[in-house]
């Protein structure tokens, strides 16, 4: 996905698949997820795994609030660049 604005849900519920984003996506990317890789080039915004169950979240920026929320399994990896907080 490129140029990414905010789209909410991204990933919602996703399994064994995976999905890489340019920009920055919106609440609750990979709510719910079930397996899969989901990799981002930018920032997240609030919610990031929210009840996640098994898969990764790889987030090249900054994350907001709540990330990894009521999370069962699975991982979320981030590393803020320089300028991002």
């Amino acid at each position: 996905i490129r140029g990414c604005m905010g789209q909410r849900f991204i990933g919602a519920g996703m399994s064994g698949r995976s999905v890489e984003i340019d920009g920055v996506p919106g609440n609750a990317l990979g709510a719910y997820l079930g397996g899969g890789c989901i990799t981002v080039h930018g920032n997240a915004q609030d919610a990031v795994g929210d009840t996640m169950n098994s898969g990764s979240i790889i987030i090249h920026g900054s994350v907001g609030d709540t990330a990894g929320y009521a999370m069962r399994g699975g991982e979320i990896l981030y590393r803020a660049t320089p300028g991002t907080g």
